[in-house]
């Protein structure tokens, strides 16, 4: 029903749920094979942060109905990413990027084309050039 927009279920519910009744969060998971993804970006920044993220080692999927538009992931790890050079967008969709990943217990990353202060790691595009291996970027994760 929340991933439909029928009903919207607040983070704070599915806590209060899982203190009553245990952990109904765990049987979530985004470690499917996301072959129903979108295999085109939308625009060219979408398309220049995807194929760094590919050079340096990960996979991208392109995923539109989500707060996150580019999934990436590699043998050890998987990604929420924002890549987005408008920063009205990236604003208004951090917050519920920042609760997504409490609830998948997944990293999430913001690119951007400015540098930005947000609620979750932010790289600019050009510092994601920069990077040559995956284990440049999950260090920087932490």
């Amino acid at each position: 029903e929340h991933e439909h927009s029928r009903k919207k279920t607040m983070y704070t519910t599915v806590k209060k749920i899982e203190m009553l009744i245990g952990d109904v969060t765990n049987p979530l998971t985004l470690h499917a094979d996301f072959s129903d993804a979108f295999n085109e970006p939308k625009d060219r920044f979408e398309e220049i942060v995807s194929n760094d993220f590919k050079r340096i080692g990960f996979r991208a999927d392109y995923i539109y109905q989500a707060p996150f538009n580019i999934v990436v992931k590699d043998q050890k790890m998987m990604i929420l990413s924002k890549a987005d050079e408008n920063r009205k967008r990236i604003e208004k969709d951090v917050p519920h990027i920042v609760t997504l990943s409490e609830i998948v217990r997944l990293p999430a990353l913001a690119v951007t084309k400015e540098d930005m202060e947000l609620d979750i790691p932010t790289i600019k595009e050009e510092e994601l050039r920069e990077i040559h291996h995956t284990k440049e970027l999950r260090k920087r994760l932490r």
